[in-house]
């Protein structure tokens, strides 16, 4: 759990604007959408888009089969949610709401976003209270979509927050090597507070890999796996739970000479 300096120190992090220009700063493909009617977009009370992205990686990668084509789907639907909530918890005053949420698909890909009602402004609640209020947001919004999903493929819900655990400390750990130095430290106790909020597990999120004396990268200790290395074009993730002892060790071998001193 976060101490109370490192509560003082998110908040002091914070800056007066609204989610939508920081969220464009982080990434220009989340883009708040002026006029969705332009648009595919999905909505959690209409499945019609969900089956359309579930059949763009159908039809993309036959050979993966569907496990792979849900959890792709999945992936999909929830990194943009995500990455807003940790914004808005984080780096905002606004306090975002997925009630009225939107998100474009574009042939398979989803990104840029709306909101159907305005949002409110600002909010002095503390990061904790924050985040305690985005979670429960975010898993009404996991719900629907996780039932609108597997009406098209296979999916375990511990799986599913699994793999959003995996995306909140990807995106955790990419804030915070743009706070300033020593936010990185935050990086674990904030993920397991995310984790205890949507009730999933709370197992180390991150392992350090040794590059050079006195030097570590960390990089996120993946508890689901993507399953990308069903795809003919495809291979295990760095830290791929389904990788046995060998091939996890060839893995991280590999990353250390790539990363390592020349």
């Amino acid at each position: 759990m976060l101490d109370k300096n490192q509560i003082a120190l998110l908040q002091s992090l914070r800056q007066p604007f609204p989610v939508a220009p920081l969220a464009a700063e982080i990434d220009p493909s989340m883009a708040l959408l002026a006029d969705p009617t332009e648009h595919t977009m999905i909505q959690p009370d209409q499945p019609d888009a969900v089956v359309q992205l579930f059949k763009y990686w159908q039809q993309a990668h036959p050979e993966a089969g569907d496990k792979y084509w849900t959890v792709r789907s999945w992936t999909m639907l929830t990194w943009q949610p995500v990455a807003l909530a940790l914004i808005s918890a984080f780096g905002s005053q606004q306090l975002i709401s997925f009630s009225h949420f939107q998100q474009r698909l574009k042939q398979g890909l989803v990104s840029g976003f709306y909101w159907a009602q305005p949002l409110e402004e600002y909010s002095d609640l503390d990061p904790i209270n924050r985040v305690l209020q985005l979670s429960a947001e975010l898993n009404t919004l996991f719900q629907h979509y996780l039932l609108q999903l597997t009406q098209c493929g296979p999916l375990q819900h511990s799986v599913a927050m699994r793999l959003v655990k995996d995306q909140l400390a990807k995106m955790i750990l990419q804030l915070a090597a743009m706070m300033p130095a020593g936010a990185e430290a935050l990086a674990e106790p904030i993920t397991a507070l995310w984790c205890q909020s949507l009730q999933i597990n709370t197992k180390p999120a991150y392992l350090n890999i040794p590059l050079a004396e006195n030097a570590n990268k960390t990089v996120v200790k993946r508890s689901a796996c993507c399953l990308h290395y069903y795809r003919d074009d495809g291979d295990f993730c760095l830290t791929c739970p389904k990788q046995n002892k060998q091939q996890w060790q060839h893995s991280i071998s590999q990353y250390q000479q790539l990363h390592g001193p020349k």
